[in-house]
């Protein structure tokens, strides 16, 4: 089912009649993004389950199956995506569309050892982030610099684009969701996107790059709103 939020009328609204389904299955504990351009969501990850035979069984997703939600026609589009190495499937991750590029950073999340349960960095850490380009329909390894302050497990935790409105620098923030319970607690997580060929990590915790362009009250806003984001009431 898919729901549109109209953020200046602050209302929820349903797509045409018209729009398709993702052939008689749910998508679940995916992640999802709206391109920079706006022209479609993309859906990547997750598991699957027949809507119509309760019996069936769930399925996690192959991560080269991704399906396009266009934003014009209001119908879902199955794709094929490709890579120079095999992808784990993954579920419980987030999505970031990179400006002024074709490319959503897919980061975290869970995946499988045959029936286990496990973190993805600890089954593959070099798959921890990826990108996802959809002008060609193609996985990428990212160039990452400053790997220190590149954050431990983390999965089921918030992402999203943060520019900086004085020096208009990019950065992929996480926060929240569940760790490795031998890591400890969440931390927060910022990622330089600024230069998407040269991402960078620059804070990890209370812990900052010493050559981090992200300004000191900045980086204490996003922790602050991090924290307070996940408080409630008992």
């Amino acid at each position: 089912m898919i729901q549109i939020f109209d953020y200046v009328a602050a209302s929820w609204i349903a797509p045409p009649a018209n729009s398709n389904g993702l052939n008689g299955y749910s998508r679940y504990s995916h992640t999802s993004t709206l391109t920079q351009d706006g022209s479609a969501v993309y859906l990547l990850g997750g598991w699957l389950l027949n809507l119509y035979n309760a019996s069936d069984a769930h399925w996690l997703m192959n991560a080269n199956e991704i399906w396009a939600y266009d934003m014009k026609s209001y119908q879902w589009k199955n794709i094929t995506a490709t890579s120079t190495s095999n992808v784990e499937a993954r579920w419980h991750h987030t999505a970031i569309a990179v400006p002024n590029t074709t490319w959503i950073i897919l980061y975290g999340g869970y995946s499988m050892v045959g029936w286990s349960v496990i973190p993805l960095q600890s089954k593959n850490q070099t798959q921890t982030l990826m990108i996802y380009d959809w002008s060609d329909n193609s996985y990428k390894f990212p160039n990452l610099t400053n790997l220190y302050y590149g954050p431990p497990d983390s999965q089921e935790n918030s992402g999203f684009l943060y520019t900086d409105p004085s020096t208009k620098k990019n950065y992929a923030v996480y926060f929240l969701g569940s760790r490795n319970p031998a890591v400890g607690n969440p931390l927060t997580s910022i990622l330089d996107i600024s230069i998407p060929t040269q991402m960078t990590w620059i804070l990890n915790g209370t812990s900052s790059s010493s050559s981090s362009s992200l300004s000191g009250g900045a980086i204490a806003g996003i922790a602050v709103g991090s924290i307070a984001g996940g408080v409630s009431d008992s």
